[in-house]
C-alpha cells in the first residue's frame, strides 16, 4: 500500500495534465481514488507537511493550486546542492497514482464538478476560466459532443 498525501495528488495531478487543480476536482479525485481504494488497497492517505519543492513552486491562492509564475514542469531546478534536474522529477509523485490517473476516465469526475457549480449553463466565462483546468475544458468539450452525437442518432431513429 502506497502513502500518498495532498501534495503528491496534486503533484501527480499537474503531471497527468492538469495546468490547475482547485478544491473541488480534488476533493472529486479523493473521493474517487477512497472508493475505488475500498477493493484495491492500493493507497493509503496521510496528510503531511508540505516539502520545499512543493512550497516552492507550486502556488495557492486559497482555491487554485497551480505553478508558479513563469514556472514550468520542465524547468530545470536544483533541490539538491549540484543536482539540477527537470521540476516534474523534483515534485513529490507516486508512479502507482500517476498510473491510476492515466487509466481514470475523468469524464464522471468533471461531470460531477459541473454540478456542483449547478449545471454547465450556471458557469460563467470567468468562473470557466477560473476554475477549470485546460485538460477540463478539453473534458468538457467532448463530453458535449457526445451528447450532440448521441442526440441525432435519437432524432434519426
Amino acid at each position: 500500500m502506497e502513502k500518498i498525501n495532498m501534495e503528491i495528488i496534486i503533484s501527480s495531478l499537474l503531471l497527468s495534465g492538469f495546468d490547475k487543480v482547485d478544491s473541488v476536482l480534488f476533493t472529486l479525485v479523493l473521493g474517487k481514488i477512497v472508493l475505488d481504494n475500498v477493493n484495491s488497497q492500493k493507497f493509503k492517505y496521510e496528510d503531511e507537511k508540505n516539502s520545499k519543492v512543493y512550497n516552492d513552486y507550486i502556488n495557492h491562492d486559497g482555491v487554485i493550486f497551480n505553478l508558479k509564475e513563469g514556472i514550468t514542469l520542465d524547468m530545470n531546478v536544483s533541490p539538491l546542492d549540484n543536482h539540477v534536474f527537470p521540476l516534474r522529477k523534483a515534485l513529490h509523485t507516486s508512479k502507482e497514482l500517476l498510473e491510476y490517473f492515466a487509466e481514470l476516465d475523468f469524464n464522471d469526475i468533471v461531470s460531477r464538478k459541473i454540478e456542483s457549480f449547478g449545471g454547465y449553463e450556471n458557469i460563467s466565462p470567468e468562473k470557466l476560466d477560473y476554475f477549470f483546468s485546460n485538460k477540463e475544458k478539453e473534458i468538457i468539450e467532448n463530453i458535449n459532443s457526445l451528447k450532440i452525437n448521441n442526440q441525432k442518432k435519437l432524432i434519426k431513429k
